[in-house]
């Protein structure tokens, strides 16, 4: 299991090649399971390869056990996912919400 923290929409994370934001959280129900995932888009990526353009992908951290259990020092909303392993659940997850939103780029935690 992990914990995942739920950070506010729209928020930028500096990484060490630019920065991203998620723009959307939601949950899609999956075989009697809830998988959590977001929508996000990054800046300009800059490596030592040169640039990549900003680009939009969905990040799936795993099925949901425990929905907001508890706040972290932060006051901010944690759950707990199971990471999902099956890659044949995967590839259906992934084709999904590929087709719901139109973004190439779903990752798994």
């Amino acid at each position: 299991m992990l914990e995942y923290t739920h950070t506010p929409l729209g928020e930028e994370v500096t990484a060490v090649a630019g920065y991203y934001w998620k723009t959307k959280e939601d949950r899609l129900s999956y075989k009697e399971k809830e998988a959590l995932y977001f929508l996000g888009n990054t800046s300009t990526i800059c490596s030592c390869y040169g640039e990549c353009p900003p680009f939009e992908y969905i990040m799936v951290p795993g099925y949901v056990k425990d929905w907001q259990y508890r706040k972290n020092e932060k006051s901010l909303p944690v759950s707990l996912v199971e990471p999902i392993r099956s890659e044949e659940e995967r590839e259906e997850i992934k084709r999904i919400l590929q087709e719901k939103y139109q973004i190439s780029q779903v990752e798994f935690w």
